[in-house]
């Protein structure tokens, strides 16, 4: 689903964005009610096409799922799931601010995803720690330039799904009974200018990302070495044994990657 919302020449229209996500909440309300999953990352790469006309939807990637046991309010307690879909609660889990939270935080995510797909770029793109505080206090909107030709109905079923307090988000339940999941609308809105600034934003943000992951391998791997070879030299009163160790000094710097 990354790939058409982001990378097709026009987007969805609402009709055909009602018929993904008449089965992406089918596929939810098996995970929510039939076996007791929380997804904890829905996300439009994580809703993929089966078959190349993209005429049948899954949900994949349950690394993070959570099976709960028959109350659908258990509480969840580690925070997770990718941020610019992260629900309120999760965040605010994150901060020590509640207790836990339940499996309506797949509903907002989906809100998340059915907001990019109608006009082409997510409700919340910020950088962080920005990012996490206009998603606690649900601060998006809806631009007339994208949203216009955007019929009531779609916009009143992602204020349903992106509502702050879980207890009146709508549940997988309600949400397949609205009463846009039956429109036949052919208007799309995708802000090819916003979808390009949102795109560089990312791609940014994971090279960001990637530098840091690679920094603090390069420190771990600099610590242990030296750590190891400050032993190795201290319990070593053997003067012919030091060549030795600097030899090995020079093989690890001589394979380590800094790239």
């Amino acid at each position: 689903m990354f790939d058409a919302i982001y990378r097709g020449p026009a987007g969805f229209t609402e009709a055909r964005a009602a018929e993904v996500m008449q089965e992406v909440f089918s596929g939810l309300e098996y995970l929510h009610t039939t076996i007791g999953v929380a997804h904890r990352d829905i996300k439009p790469e994580n809703i993929m096409f089966r078959n190349p006309d993209n005429s049948v939807t899954v949900i994949t990637d349950f690394g993070l799922a959570k099976r709960f046991v028959s109350n659908q309010d258990l509480l969840m307690s580690t925070p997770c799931g990718t941020e610019s879909c992260m629900a309120p609660e999760v965040i605010a889990r994150a901060a020590d601010l509640v207790i836990g939270y339940t499996v309506t935080c797949d509903m907002w995510s989906i809100g998340c995803v059915l907001y990019s797909m109608l006009c082409g770029y997510p409700p919340f793109y910020q950088d962080p720690p920005e990012l996490t505080s206009i998603i606690v206090r649900g601060n998006y909107d809806f631009p007339p330039e994208d949203w216009d030709n955007i019929s009531p109905e779609a916009r009143n079923l992602v204020e349903s799904l992106l509502v702050v307090d879980p207890g009146k988000r709508f549940t997988v339940a309600e949400a397949m009974v609205h009463p846009w999941m039956k429109t036949t609308s052919q208007h799309y809105s995708l802000n090819r200018k916003k979808f390009e600034a949102f795109m560089a934003r990312r791609k940014s943000r994971k090279r960001a990302q990637q530098l840091k992951v690679q920094t603090s391998m390069t420190v771990w791997e600099t610590t242990t070495f030296d750590t190891e070879l400050t032993d190795e030299l201290s319990e070593s009163s053997n003067c012919s044994r030091k060549p030795q160790t600097l030899k090995k000094l020079q093989h690890v710097r001589s394979n380590t990657s800094f790239d």
